[in-house]
């Protein structure tokens, strides 16, 4: 809950902040100062109704460029962007209550640090200063050490008591076979990230790794040999069991090919 600055003609204190929120500033003539430790600071005295304030994070960097809602004694609302500084100068129509709401969406993050194919997994953020309802965009990527990373999914989603909240699932696909005797199955090693995006405010999430394994199905050749080249280049060998089935672990992203070689 936003908290009033009392008005005092102090001089300037250390700004610090914790994440942004609700500040209630209670402006009358020419000073504002004091606060609690979402620190707005006084920087400099003018004549007339004024705010200046500046905001940090926990390591005293400004919080740049963030964009605010400022709402005036009357109800009505004012738009705007911190400083390069992390601060707010504004002359205002009059001395009264005013709440400014810094909006960031922060703390991006997977609700596992790693999943199989086919799992789901939740996405999240806070979302600071945006009402419910605001849309929403989480846009996933596959990361890529070699070429841009891939977009994989686009979310839409919104708002919901300060936070965005949804879920994901890497699905498995097969690849077009080529020949009969061919076996083709996607087999993933992943590592994905999500940016979220709400209003002009965004953040990125940390890594989540998909992993899976190379399943190899092939009834009619049950007992025989086979020769697996994967994504890599890599071959392995090995047997098919009684169903004909077998799994290869630790295999590489991408697509792996499967030769049946004898019994």
């Amino acid at each position: 809950m936003p908290s009033p600055l009392e008005p005092a003609d102090t001089g300037p204190a250390p700004a610090f902040a914790p994440r942004p929120s609700a500040l209630a500033l209670a402006v009358a003539g020419a000073a504002m100062g004091g606060g609690r430790a979402a620190a707005a600071t006084e920087i400099s005295r003018r004549s007339g109704p004024w705010i200046e304030c500046r905001f940090v994070d926990s390591a005293g960097l400004p919080l740049a460029g963030l964009p605010y809602l400022l709402t005036l004694p009357d109800g009505t609302t004012s738009a705007g962007t911190l400083c390069r500084d992390g601060a707010i100068r504004r002359d205002l129509p009059a001395a009264g209550r005013y709440e400014l709401v810094l909006m960031d969406v922060h703390s991006a993050a997977w609700g596992l640090a790693s999943a199989g194919v086919g799992e789901r997994v939740q996405l999240s953020a806070s979302a600071a200063g945006f009402v419910d309802g605001e849309p929403a965009v989480l846009v996933i990527f596959r990361r890529s050490v070699r070429d841009a990373d891939e977009t994989v999914a686009v979310i839409d989603a919104e708002v919901r008591g300060g936070r965005v909240e949804s879920e994901w699932a890497l699905e498995a696909t097969a690849a077009p076979t080529t020949e009969p005797s061919d076996d083709h199955r996607l087999s993933v090693t992943d590592e994905f990230y999500f940016e979220v995006t709400v209003g002009e405010c965004a953040a990125r999430s940390d890594t989540l790794t998909i992993t899976g394994d190379l399943s190899i199905e092939q009834p009619a050749s049950a007992g025989s040999t086979y020769l697996a080249v994967l994504p890599d280049g890599r071959a392995r060998t090995g047997r098919l069991d009684a169903a004909g089935r077998a799994v290869e672990r630790g295999v590489p992203p991408g697509y792996a090919r499967v030769l049946i070689t004898g019994r």
